[in-house]
This record gives C-alpha cells, sequence and structure tokens, in this order.
C-alpha cells in the first residue's frame, strides 16, 4: 500500500508530501517467513548476556508476564531471538521496498526518511521478554535519518522520540516555509 501511495503521489505532483509507514514487525511472537527465518544459522544466534535477575523490580515482571512459570531452555530462548532477527531482516526489506519505490518514482532524492521504533524487546535479558520496562534492551530504539539537509554519521547522544515533532516542525519549514506556532508548550527538542 505504501509503495502504492507514494507512486499516486507521484503522478499528481502536488507539492511536500508526509507519509507514515507502520510496520509491527519486529514483535512477539517471534514468528517469522521461511525465506527470513534462514537468512541466520540456527548455531549462531546469540544468548542474553545476563541471566535471570533477582531484582523486586525484575521479578515482578516476570510474574506479570507470567516468565516465573516458564522453563525455557536454551534451544527455546535462541529459537525466540531468532524469530526476532528474522523479522529485524524482514523490516528491513520492506524499508528497502519503500525506499525503491522513492527512487523508481523520482522523489528520493528530495524525500528525508526517519526510521524509528515505538519500543525496543528484552529478548530474555534479564529473564524478561517483550517491553514493560525502562532496561536498556526495552526502551532503546533506532532512530535513522536520511536524506537532503541530514549529515551523515552517528549521534552518541541520546534522543527521545518527543525530539520527533519539533523536528518535522523545523524540516517543514527549511524550504522557507511560515514555521507554524505550537497551541501549547512541548517537550522536544528539534534534531534539525
Amino acid at each position: 500500500l505504501a509503495r502504492r501511495r507514494i507512486f499516486e503521489y507521484a503522478m499528481q505532483g502536488s507539492g511536500p508530501f508526509a507519509m507514515v509507514v507502520s510496520l509491527i514487525h519486529p514483535h512477539d511472537p517471534y514468528v517469522a517467513r521461511p525465506e527470513f527465518w534462514n537468512l541466520y544459522d540456527p548455531g549462531e544466534i546469540d544468548m542474553p548476556q545476563t541471566g535471570v535477575a533477582d531484582d523486586p523490580h525484575t521479578q515482578r515482571v516476570l510474574k506479570g508476564i507470567e516468565a516465573n512459570q516458564a522453563d525455557l531452555s536454551d534451544d527455546d530462548i535462541r529459537k525466540a531471538r531468532h524469530g526476532y532477527y528474522a523479522n529485524t531482516s524482514y523490516f528491513d526489506d520492506n524499508v528497502g521496498k519503500i525506499v525503491q519505490a522513492l527512487k523508481e518514482a523520482d522523489l528520493y532524492n528530495n524525500t528525508i526518511i526517519i526510521v524509528t521504533a515505538d519500543h525496543g524487546d528484552m529478548l530474555g535479558e534479564r529473564g524478561l521478554w517483550y517491553k514493560m520496562n525502562f532496561f536498556e534492551h526495552s526502551a532503546r530504539v533506532p532512530l535513522i535519518m536520511h536524506g537532503p539537509g541530514v549529515a551523515s554519521g552517528t549521534q552518541a547522544a541520546p534522543v527521545s522520540l518527543v525530539d520527533l515533532l519539533p523536528t518535522l516542525v523545523d524540516i517543514a519549514a527549511s524550504d522557507g516555509s511560515d514555521r507554524p506556532e505550537f497551541g501549547m508548550p512541548v517537550s522536544g527538542k528539534s534534531l534539525w
């Protein structure tokens, strides 16, 4: 659907556009299509770096997701992580298809692409799965920007998804358009 919308927009050619493409993978239940599952050697799937933690917060979350009742083998953990990695490749493949559509529609060179996510996944770290906490594996998400005016490189300083609103407004106004006023104070800081 996103590819079709890109081509429809290109045929209309009526000025700037914004598109949000929401892909649900990688996400539990970690089921992957064979062509992406087969990209990974099961024997090379890494195990969590931390075992089950016994601090009160971790124990509460374990109970909340009923992980304290599950007796997961190393094979179970590897299969779940394998599915997650395969779905990450599925996600990457879909982003690639969108980028290819932008190129085919002759929109790539004047489009800013932002890739991010709403949460990470514990993937067995501390014995935890899914999100539901602020540990690094759950809270850290990618934020990748590409396009005209975006400097190439990486940034070690932390940013937040609340920074996206002022960033998008600044990008929209970078062509000389009037920068709209916010109706209320916003917490984010423009990354532009």
